[in-house]
Order: C-alpha cells, then structure tokens, then sequence
C-alpha cells in the first residue's frame, strides 16, 4: 500500500511537470517560431517515456510479480474513477469524442497528461474507449519496470 500511495504521489508530480513541459514547449514555440512538437517530436518522447521508469526508481521492488504490479493501483483506481465520472456526463460515442462535449474530459485528460502528451505527439487521437485503457498504462508500466529493477538487484 506504501508504493501505491508513493506512486500516486510521484504520478501527480508527473502530471505537474508534464504541465509544465507542454507550457514550456508552446512559449518556445511562440517567442522563436520553431516548431519544436515537429522538429524535436522524439526527444519529447522519449522525455515522456522515461517517466514512469524514474518513478518507479524510489518504490521499493518485490519478490512477488503481482505486488509490482499493483504499486501503481491507486493511480488506475483514481484513473476509473475519473473516467467513469467522465462517461457518465458524456452522451456520445465511446470511439470518438464530439469534440463540442469535451469539456467532460478535460478532468482525465489533465490526469493522465504523460500518456495524453504521449499520444499526441504521435498524432493518436484519444477516445473514450482509448481512455479507458490508458488509465491501466501507468500501472503496467511501473509494474514492468519494478520487477526489472527487482530482476537487477538480485542479479547484483
């Protein structure tokens, strides 16, 4: 339950950073005209890729597969929580977004912001179906790189 909590904590630390990083991109973009979502797409990536492998870097790794991959459950629970709020108040089709009603996702979208600036960098439109399985990523994505780090150390 430590590394769910912990893991949340650094998951909302994510999102704030990734806030910034997109503030950041678009006042660069603006003041030099550079185009850095074109020109620098895959370093912006690769940044975005790299974060829930450094989060999982203070949680604590275990012997146990599922308990790696449940450090991250808070951050999923939190995630359905949030979709499901977000469906309710949507009327639309769940494989794509009227984009007059998406107001209803903003919510989800600014909590799994890795995954959404992730997205659409790559130009992959998100949809509430997408959604719904995006809010297992960061979960499968701390689990992997937790039994890694576990698969390190005891080789070590």
């Amino acid at each position: 339950m430590k590394n769910s909590i912990y893991a949340l904590g650094l998951h909302i630390i994510s999102v704030v950073l990734c806030f910034i990083l997109v503030i950041a991109i678009t006042k660069i973009s603006h003041d030099t005209k550079i185009d850095i979502l074109n020109d620098y797409k895959w370093i912006i990536v690769l940044i975005v890729i790299s974060i829930y492998p450094i989060i999982a870097l203070p949680l604590k790794a275990s012997k146990s597969l599922a308990n790696n991959f449940f450090a991250g459950s808070l951050i999923t629970i939190f995630g359905l929580a949030i979709w499901w709020v977000s469906l309710s108040q949507y009327n639309g089709n769940l494989l794509s977004i009227d984009y007059p009603n998406e107001e209803f996702w903003i919510v989800l979208y600014t909590y799994l912001l890795p995954i959404k600036l992730f997205l659409s960098i790559l130009k992959i439109e998100m949809q509430p179906l997408i959604s719904l399985l995006m809010c297992f990523l960061p979960s499968i994505l701390i689990g992997i790189c937790l039994s890694i780090k576990y698969r390190i150390i005891e080789i070590s």
